[in-house]
């Protein structure tokens, strides 16, 4: 009998390899079986299949040998469709706030809350304020990758306001970050959105600095 992860046709002696896409679970399969919408097998042989992030992979072809990602990193926010990721630049430009944005999660940055910072610190230097590349119409909300390691002084609660071209406060979305998953996902629903804001939730005063690894926001 041919072994998990292969199979034979008819009586043939030889037993062929599962190809990418295909997975055989027991001995004796004269076929292969095509891995299930929303998961992959990108080797040959597989006795199963791989799980998707269905918020960043579509679940709509089976025998896949790799996940059907959203293009350009977009976000599916758990739907059957992909949310684009908008482009988009601190404003003013400091290296903590570019750590946030430079798709990369082993950088995070850091902003001191106003109330902790030392004497002669920039105002700006306690929040993260990004302008978008253009005005986003449909905001589906965010994600964020907070720091790897915990840090007791950081807050986890955090204030993100939308504003529109003409810097009028649109909403403001509160979230709680943990550092179980590496990563949380909120909606956060606005029109015409130009600029953003990131700072501490105002009730976490005694907490005197924020970590982010990684923030992207998404528009249909």
């Amino acid at each position: 009998l041919c072994e998990a992860g292969s199979f034979s046709v008819g009586n043939a002696a030889s037993c062929s390899l599962c190809p990418a896409g295909t997975f055989s679970g027991s001995s004796g399969s004269g076929e292969c079986s095509k891995c299930p919408a929303g998961t992959y097998v990108s080797e040959s042989g597989a006795k199963g299949c791989h799980n998707c992030d269905l918020n960043f992979a579509l679940k709509r072809r089976i025998g896949m040998a790799h996940c059907d990602l959203c293009p350009d990193s977009g976000s599916t926010f758990g739907t059957d469709k992909c949310y684009r990721k908008i482009r988009m630049k601190c404003d003013p430009s400091f290296d903590e706030c570019e750590k946030t944005i430079d798709n990369d999660v082993n950088t995070y940055g850091v902003t001191i809350h106003i109330l902790h910072a030392p004497a002669g610190t920039q105002e700006y230097r306690s929040h993260w304020q990004y302008t978008l590349d253009q005005v986003a119409n449909k905001v589906k909300g965010f994600i964020v990758w907070p720091r790897k390691y915990y840090d007791v002084s950081s807050s986890r609660n955090l204030q993100i306001t939308l504003y529109d071209s003409y810097k009028q406060e649109l909403t403001r979305c509160y979230i709680h970050t943990d550092f179980v998953h590496p990563y949380s996902m909120h909606e956060c629903a606005a029109s015409n959105v130009k600029y953003m804001k990131i700072n501490h939730s105002y009730d976490e005063r005694d907490r005197r600095e924020v970590s982010l690894a990684e923030f992207a926001l998404y528009a249909g």
